[in-house]
């Protein structure tokens, strides 16, 4: 498991109910690997896609994680990489839907 790797990835577990979401986060190609990094310090937490966006040298990282942790992520990622931008935040129910239509509109 990736995220065992990294000494701060310990939190204690059970201290919210899990509802999770999803959050953007956009940032440089050289970045990506450093939103990566804050990701896998919040319990749970994930990237679900990393999507290249045309013409300007970033990706769209999308990342799943406990509503409870965001506040945790949004703080990592800034710790790691001091240019990401946060965007869209939705639930992991509204992330499945939207994705389905892409897929199938």
């Amino acid at each position: 498991m990736a995220y065992a790797a990294y000494q701060h990835a310990s939190r204690p577990v059970g201290v919210c109910a899990t509802a999770f979401v999803v959050v953007d986060v956009v940032a440089d190609v050289s970045e990506a690997a450093h939103v990566r990094h804050a990701a896998s310090g919040c319990d749970g937490a994930g990237v679900v896609r990393c999507i290249p966006l045309q013409h300007d040298g970033r990706v769209r990282l999308q990342i799943r994680c406990p509503a409870c942790e965001v506040a945790h992520l949004m703080h990592n990622v800034m710790q790691e990489a001091v240019a990401a931008e946060f965007g869209h935040t939705s639930s992991w129910a509204q992330h499945l839907e939207a994705y389905q239509k892409s897929r199938h509109g």
